[in-house]
């Protein structure tokens, strides 16, 4: 579990006694143990039509037409987006239908990459900076800033592109080997830890995460 994974369930470790929204679900990876145990009841929805084919998915609580959320206002006490906006098209009227079916002082906790290479296309649409993506939801809506983190900071978002990109199908057959993918990507990590003794890369980052607020 990378340090983004743990730090996910973490935060959700701390919802207790509240109806969840899990928004763009696809394998329900934080449909966790923790919140039978927290008595947290979760709610899932997701796109039919996506980069990741339904039949490898598991069914969500409801299907949607990825803006219109299924439920009534202020339904919501907390509601998980990770790594999904960047996959959403109608991103705005996602966003305000967010704001509607969340509580007053409910919870939004985001994960969205910055760098990163196109995945799931042809429904990979965007990405943002943490401050870009902070600055588009409280804009003209009332949220709290609780945490923000950058996660993967210098090299490492290199190295996250990188491996991304080489686990898919290899340009030459020698490649497929084990032993060949293995001692490159070893050479690789002795290059990158180098180059993190040499230089900061204090503005290259893997990705962000928000928790935010709603005040009213």
């Amino acid at each position: 579990m990378n340090e983004l994974s743990k730090v996910i369930v973490r935060e959700l470790n701390l919802v207790k006694n509240a109806n969840l929204l899990d928004i763009g679900s696809g394998d329900m990876r934080h449909n966790l143990e923790i919140y039978k145990k927290n008595k947290t009841n979760y709610f899932s929805i997701d796109v039919r039509k996506s980069g990741y084919p339904i039949k490898d998915r598991p069914k969500p609580t409801k299907f949607y037409n990825g803006f219109k959320i299924p439920y009534k206002k202020n339904f919501f006490d907390y509601i998980v987006l990770t790594e999904v906006l960047e996959h959403v098209e109608h991103y705005e009227k996602l966003k305000n239908d967010i704001f509607r079916v969340l509580k007053k002082n409910g919870k939004i906790l985001i994960t969205i990459p910055f760098i990163l290479p196109e995945h799931d296309m042809p429904y990979d649409f965007r990405r943002f900076t943490m401050q870009g993506i902070i600055n588009s939801f409280i804009r003209n809506q009332n949220y709290k800033i609780l945490r923000k983190k950058k996660f993967f900071p210098g090299t490492l978002a290199i190295e996250q592109i990188i491996s991304v990109e080489m686990i898919k199908t290899p340009k030459y057959y020698f490649l497929k080997f084990k032993l060949v993918d293995r001692l490159i990507r070893q050479f690789l990590k002795f290059i990158f830890f180098i180059l993190k003794k040499l230089y900061s890369f204090k503005n290259c980052y893997g990705g962000s995460l928000v928790l935010l607020e709603k005040n009213y």
